[in-house]
């Protein structure tokens, strides 16, 4: 019986980064020598030869990756280091068990874990000391790369927060609930270290980091997983922030109704200073921070009522800290660095430090795939032309542009071909002897509610079609399923885009898997894409959208607009069918689901859009490689983060860092 190779590679990785100078020898040994007995005691399972060399190699793999030291910072003249030169002095018991988190619950290398560190180090210095006695000011922001990880960098720095005295820290976490639900749920495992929803009434269950820790500390959460914050139920703690010992933490939405009764509710349990403030520290974080916070109001009108709000919130604190992160940095640039409210407020603009965080080596962005080298994982949804009379093209059953009440009633043949892909890249992972992770396919082509039912009512009854056809054909013998339509395209998809490599035997040998054939897939069809659901992410949609609820692996076909374009992470993404018509650089980056992690199937993966949308892409990702030189240069030559916006201002009407492309 096989073995679970997933779980074998998690087990190896955490004991072997233990341990020092690790080597390709050291790797070998220990799975030889060592890792069976083990496996054997825990799991009750024992890996053969071919699935030792499979281990081995996988192992090499991750331990392999690393990110650079980034170069890309800038920061004000008046900037003292007051973190780094003192680190001695502090007690890190939240970080200590966070590293451990990562180590043993997420299965990290330390390699990464040790970069986190560092740049967590970094950034906390960047901060305001809570402990100083003067007042300040700190308005920062961080450039990462979408959907690469920058969650565990905040909530590491969320830890060393509250290890050096912050005694408030309020996440920003987009404007939906299921993004703020996923960041909460992310907080309670790497920082409460226990449910948020089962701690706010009293009881404490260790989860997460928890676990690595002798002492049952825990900061105090306001907010859970179900519930954003309510005053009634912030009233029932009667939290005033000189009685607690540990920091509170509130995971909120972008919401001008949720902050306005946060401001106040803070406002009327702490009394305020000779300067009408709270005489204590908060520290802001701002997830997605390009999006609703930005003032985009002409100078000579009142702020957006969002901004207003958060702006406000960081009024109150004679302390306050307010860190950006995002991935798409164009609008944050381009606030007006001089701007602030009648009270002398700073508004958000970064003007003591802008910092650009690297992506691990592993990691597949902008500049890997939408560079001068054509990408194997771009497929081509064809370009409208009227003189093309195709009922099944996209165009004509769901145009570009349509409202909120267009009809779709037909799955167009690009469409059928994406969803065949995802089917034959589910049996070949399978094959592959990876078995028990996630996979998703998105379909992203309209941003109205009622036209994504419509959607999944016409993808849904072609699934049941395909997946009956898959039942009553793909096993027969003799050349007979091919005279199955469903059956024949699937094995022409095959052909042309996987038999390369899935039958190439170097292929295999490098990325120690079996030679897969066309029989193999067909005889494992069904159980690899039985399993696969559909479900609809939006504003009002309640199907359940839960990965860590299948741990066996979720297999789903994912529809929607805006709920898939902001933050939220569909994990194992494999096929993305993307057919919309925004010109905005940090939509149409926020939109690419498809950047990440895809460690292992990377080759299976497959990314649909027009020649139009991909010129967008390409542009995008030339503007923001520019955008990160453009930092350095600007720290070599001394400047600031005022000075850079100043100039950037100054000039983005002639420069290709727009805000539009068009």
């Amino acid at each position: 019986m096989a073995i679970n190779i997933e779980r074998a590679v998690d087990f190896a990785v955490t004991y072997l980064s233990d341990m020092n100078d690790i080597d390709e020898n050291k790797i070998d040994d220990f799975v030889d020598k060592q890792m069976n007995k083990l496996l054997d005691i825990l799991y009750k399972e024992k890996a053969n030869e071919i699935e030792k060399t499979k281990i081995k190699k996988i192992i090499k793999t991750r331990l392999s990756h690393y990110v650079l030291k980034t170069d890309s910072v800038l920061t004000s003249n008046d900037f003292k280091s007051w973190f780094k030169k003192d680190k001695e002095k502090f007690d890190f018991k939240y970080w200590h068990r966070y590293s451990k988190y990562l180590e043993y619950n997420k299965h990290f290398s330390k390699r990464i874990i040790e970069n986190i560190d560092d740049v967590t180090d970094e950034i906390t210095d960047l901060l305001g000391n809570p402990q100083d006695l003067s007042e300040f000011q700190r308005r920062g922001l961080i450039i990462g790369d979408v959907q690469s990880g920058k969650t565990a960098n905040f909530i590491g720095l969320m830890s060393k927060a509250c290890d050096v005295g912050y005694k408030l820290i309020v996440v920003l976490a987009g404007t939906e609930e299921k993004l703020r639900t996923q960041t909460q749920s992310r907080i309670d495992e790497g920082l409460l270290g226990t449910d948020s929803d089962k701690k706010l009434f009293g009881e404490f269950e260790r989860i997460g980091c928890a676990k690595y820790s002798d002492d049952a500390f825990s900061a105090v959460n306001v907010t859970s997983k179900s519930r954003d914050f309510k005053k009634d139920i912030a009233n029932t703690l009667g939290l005033k922030l000189n009685q607690t010992q540990e920091p509170i933490i509130f995971v909120i939405k972008k919401n001008v109704t949720v902050l306005k009764n946060l401001n106040s509710w803070i406002k009327s349990l702490n009394q305020t200073n000779e300067n009408g403030k709270i005489d204590s520290s908060l520290l802001l974080i701002d997830d997605e921070a390009d999006y609703a916070s930005i003032n985009t109001n002409k100078p000579e009108n009142d702020p957006t009522k969002t901004n207003e709000r958060i702006v406000e919130l960081l009024s109150l604190f004679s302390k306050n800290s307010y860190i950006g992160f995002t991935a798409t940095p164009y609008a944050n640039i381009f606030i007006d660095p001089d701007s602030e409210d009648e009270m002398g407020n700073s508004n958000l603009f970064p003007k003591d430090y802008i910092y650009c965080l690297d992506s691990p080596t592993n990691y597949t962005g902008a500049r890997n795939i939408f560079n001068d080298e054509p990408s194997q994982l771009l497929k081509t949804i064809e370009s409208f032309d009227e003189s093309i009379n195709d009922e099944y093209s996209i165009h004509n059953i769901l145009p570009i542009s349509h409202k909120k009440d267009a009809n779709f009633d037909e799955v167009p043949s690009t469409l059928k071909e994406a969803i065949l892909e995802f089917y034959l890249g589910n049996t070949i992972r399978d094959l592959w002897g990876d078995t028990k992770s996630h996979r998703t396919m998105m379909i992203n082509i309209s941003r109205f509610v009622n036209v994504h039912e419509k959607i999944r009512h016409t993808v849904n009854k072609y699934i049941n079609s395909l997946s009956r056809s898959i039942i009553l054909n793909s096993k027969l013998e003799n050349g007979l399923w091919q005279n199955d339509p469903y059956m024949m395209n699937l094995y022409n998809i095959y052909n042309s885009e996987f038999k390369k490599i899935c039958e190439d035997k170097q292929y295999a040998e490098n990325n120690t898997h079996d030679i897969v054939t066309w029989d193999n897939i067909r005889e494992h069809l069904y159980e690899s894409t039985a399993e696969i659901v559909i479900r609809v992410v939006n504003q009002k949609s309640k199907d359940s959208f839960d990965y860590d609820m299948h741990k066996d692996g979720l297999r789903v076909i994912a529809i929607g607009g805006i709920g898939l374009s902001r933050g939220l992470t569909l994990e194992g993404l494999m096929v993305s069918y993307f057919f919309r018509n925004s010109i905005a650089y940090d939509t149409l980056m926020q939109m690419g689901r498809w950047f990440g992690y895809r460690e292992g199937y990377l080759d299976l993966c497959r990314i649909w859009m027009t020649d139009e949308m991909q010129e967008c892409y390409y542009a995008i990702n030339r503007a923001t490689e520019e955008l990160r030189e453009s930092i350095i240069l600007y720290k070599n030559s001394g400047l600031t983060p005022m000075d850079f916006g100043i100039k950037v201002s100054a000039v983005r009407d002639k420069i290709s860092i727009s805000i539009l492309l068009f």
